[in-house]
């Protein structure tokens, strides 16, 4: 999956848990950033990376969060 499509798939879900869409974007954004640069640290893939901080973030917006 391209870059684009990836942040564009991430704004949806952020618009989906009530961001509007210039936050969702923006968000998306720095998620994705940070998904690399987790992978990295990690040594994981970037989607695996991503799909753990994902997680986080609906979590948290659901107030399930647990670390």
């Amino acid at each position: 999956m391209k870059e684009s499509e990836i942040i564009n798939n991430l704004t949806v879900v952020f618009q989906n848990l009530g961001a509007d869409k210039g936050q969702a974007s923006v968000m998306a954004r720095q998620l994705w950033k940070r998904a690399r640069q987790k992978a990295l640290e990690e040594k994981l893939a970037p989607e695996e990376a991503l799909e753990a901080l994902l997680k986080k973030a609906v979590e948290g917006r659901q107030g399930t969060f647990g670390g």
